[in-house]
């Protein structure tokens, strides 16, 4: 072997010899993993130099705190950010919008500030329907 090739080995070898650099080429490995699709959710990632465990989510923060019905609060955020989005590319403020909708001021401030608990579902895909827009939604088996 050439001398560049056996440096580089050794030097793998101290990096991985310390419990930093066990951490550190572990951490390398699971952001490899996770850049090409292959991590595992709920699985700690790495452990901070205070001692704080980095946990990866499940992909929806209501089931990662332990909410109930996780999947309405999810649907329900992704609809009021499609409704601002949509507000923002339309240049309209909260008065416009509340006559577009025919919301009161104080549910499109809700709505706003994503206090969405007195919306329905069907609620907020009728404002997206009433600012020209039709939300299409999929069905998998779980």
């Amino acid at each position: 072997m050439t001398d560049k090739k056996e440096a580089g080995k050794k030097n793998r070898r101290k990096a991985g010899s310390t419990r930093a650099g066990r951490r550190l080429i572990k951490a390398a490995g699971e952001a490899f993993a996770f850049a090409q699709g292959r991590h595992q959710k709920g699985v700690v990632v790495h452990e901070t130099s205070d001692g704080t465990q980095v946990t990866r989510g499940s992909g929806n923060v209501f089931a990662d705190l332990g909410l109930p019905n996780p999947e309405i609060h999810l649907l329900k955020a992704q609809l009021v950010h499609q409704i601002s989005r949509v507000m923002r590319q339309m240049n309209m403020n909260r008065a416009d919008a509340a006559e577009a909708l025919k919301f009161s001021q104080s549910d499109m401030s809700a709505l706003v500030r994503g206090r969405v608990r007195r919306f329905s579902l069907n609620r907020l895909v009728m404002a997206l329907h009433a600012l020209g827009y039709k939300p299409e939604f999929v069905v998998r088996k779980l």
